[in-house]
């Protein structure tokens, strides 16, 4: 396959994708280069990758794990 049929082919499979699955494939492909960014930018990347339902699942957990105060501890 030449490497203008291999883009055309990835790029009907993209469009194809939702926008956070594009942002995933965008996020994977990236990090099989050896391209070196800025680390903030590796941290934005992930901006919005993480489902509501695990977001509220780890508030969850943080508040009950998280802000009870054992007297006892200390």
């Amino acid at each position: 396959m030449t490497d203008k049929a291999l883009e055309k082919r990835l790029l009907i499979y993209f469009h194809a994708l939702a926008r956070h699955e594009k942002m995933n494939a965008l996020n994977y492909l990236k990090s099989l280069t050896t391209e070196d960014e800025p680390s903030n930018e590796k941290l934005l990347s992930l901006a919005g990758t993480i489902s509501i339902e695990d977001l509220e699942a780890m508030e969850e957990a943080i508040k009950e794990s998280c802000e009870k105060v054992d007297k006892d501890e200390w």
